[in-house]
């Protein structure tokens, strides 16, 4: 479901950039997708709320992160989903893992 959302989000904003250069006839059609899309997202979000909601091993992990400020709904089911070793890991090992850690790149001679 996080995956399919991602491409109506695509879907949508490809859409959208059609819609600058169409002329009014083909405009209307665009705009009908468009409209269309928002119904499929709207579903997906309530399928993957309701999936999020049902796992006794996301749920806690989800109202964790929705209590963090900024971190909204569509942020902590990505987390979730894209970083499932979150609660598992440490923190220099999550940072690592999402190659936000402080590295050096050194490879031969180069520094």
């Amino acid at each position: 479901m996080y995956r399919r959302m991602l491409q109506i989000v695509g879907m949508m904003t490809e859409e959208k950039n059609r819609l600058n250069k169409a002329n009014q006839r083909v405009k209307n059609s665009i705009i009908e997708h468009i409209e269309w899309l928002k119904k499929r997202l709207s579903e997906n979000d309530k399928d993957m709320k309701t999936l999020i909601e049902s796992s006794s091993v996301w749920k806690p992990k989800y109202e964790l992160l929705r209590n963090v400020p900024g971190v909204g709904p569509v942020l902590s089911a990505t987390i979730l989903c894209d970083l499932p070793e979150l609660g598992v890991l440490n923190r220099k090992e999550i940072a690592a893992l999402i190659r936000v850690a402080p590295y050096n790149q050194d490879s031969g001679k180069f520094r």
